[in-house]
């Protein structure tokens, strides 16, 4: 049996005041009930968080929790939080104070309320003194949380995965995490490509680069079928930034990319680069030729790429009377907001990473950035030979050619 405790960390003193505050009604004024969550708040900054924390880091180092696994391939704020402070990994120190807040909110924040319930009902029926019910509340948190094995009501129950969009609930048994879906079954690894790879064709190479065309037929149209509120792609995940890449690229021949930071759209040998100005400069190869071609303003976190005669199109399409009037009163108030672009007619290949990290992973054969610049995303006149592609296909072992034989089931 552990010998760590959570009275250690959590003084009843300090409990006490808490337990004060919890026998307090809340206030039906509004302003009123603010300062009465500000003390709430604030018990938890001052004692209800670093109590927790403290906890937590004595039973690590006596490796009595345990990490969150299955979790491959999503990515959660609890989890990384969680994971980060077991592993002391370097993202978990940069940002020790909101990470120690996700993991003190997804476990022992709501314990207190639970386990003095009682405690307050004695109180208000008069059946027990203030200081006897605070006493038995503090017992009761105390054994609770440090047996590790709180009610799954009491944990987070909507934690959301920024890579698959979906929803899962937490576990804790002995201090021993997991995550369980909806349906209560354990959570499994996910594969995710970091770079997707699109083909579009280019009928005129006349391109308007914006963030949105603000044309209100087109915006419109979109509105009714890809960016339904109701139906359309979740963009707070990449799989929902994938999907709406994807559907304006077959559905309207649109490259729609989600992002923000105001790229700058660059033409180089092979393509056009979508791209930020690295931290540092350094001297750019001879034969490489990069033309600054203008700067994106992301106010609507897209960069969207659009023919103008597609773009005229859409517009007809979404209920106008006068389309090449409306694109035409649109380019002329744009100014600086938009970039127009001249190319070779033809098909492109889109290369992009719909979970913000497409520097991390591009790298191809026979395409260069500029390393002055940091890449967003690329549209190339050929389709490139990324390493990490070829890497993992020459890694593949072709299964008629030899230790198939041996496999067991």
């Amino acid at each position: 049996m552990s010998i760590i405790s959570f009275r250690d960390h959590l003084t009843p003193e300090a409990f006490r005041a808490w337990f004060e505050h919890y026998l307090t009604p809340r206030p039906e004024d509004a302003a009123a009930q603010h300062a009465w969550r500000e003390a709430l708040c604030a018990w938890d900054k001052e004692f209800g968080i670093p109590a927790t924390a403290a906890f937590l880091q004595a039973k690590r180092d006596a490796g009595e929790i345990s990490r969150f696994t299955g979790v491959e391939g999503h990515r959660f704020n609890l989890v990384t939080a969680w994971n980060g402070m077991i592993d002391g990994s370097a993202h978990f120190v940069k940002h020790e104070v909101g990470a120690w807040r996700d993991i003190y909110q997804a476990t022992i924040r709501r314990v207190p309320a639970y386990m003095s319930f009682d405690a307050r009902k004695a109180v208000e029926q008069g059946t027990m003194s203030v200081a006897d019910a605070t006493a038995a509340a503090y017992e009761k948190v105390v054994s609770v949380v440090d047996s590790g094995g709180l009610p799954s009501f009491l944990l987070s129950s909507d934690i959301y995965c920024f890579v698959t969009g979906e929803r899962y609930q937490m576990t804790l048994e002995g201090w021993k995490v997991g995550l369980v879906d909806l349906e209560g079954k354990p959570i499994q690894p996910v594969t995710v490509d970091p770079i997707i790879e699109h083909q579009v064709t280019f009928a005129t190479g006349d391109l308007i680069i914006a963030d949105w065309p603000r044309v209100k037929a087109f915006t419109d149209l979109c509105s009714k079928t890809i960016d339904d509120i109701a139906t359309g792609p979740d963009l707070n995940c990449a799989r929902g930034r994938a999907e709406m890449t994807r559907r304006y690229l077959e559905e309207m021949n649109v490259v729609s990319v989600h992002g923000g930071g105001s790229p700058r759209v660059l033409r180089q040998p092979g393509g056009l680069v979508l791209a930020h100005r690295a931290d540092f400069e350094v001297e750019t190869p001879a034969l490489m030729d990069t033309q600054h071609l203008g700067r994106v303003d992301t106010q609507y976190r897209a960069v969207t790429i659009i023919e103008r005669q597609r773009l005229v199109d859409l517009v007809r399409e979404g209920g106008s009377q006068d389309p090449e009037r409306d694109v035409e009163i649109y380019l002329a108030s744009a100014r600086d907001d938009i970039v127009r672009v001249k190319v070779n007619p033809g098909t492109y290949w889109l290369y992009f990473s719909p979970d913000h990290a497409f520097e991390d992973h591009f790298a191809a054969r026979n395409f260069q950035v500029d390393p002055n610049f940091r890449p967003a995303f690329v549209l190339s006149e050929n389709r490139l030979e990324l390493t990490a592609r070829l890497e993992a296909e020459a890694g593949e072992e072709d299964p008629d050619e030899e230790g198939d034989e041996d496999l067991e089931p």
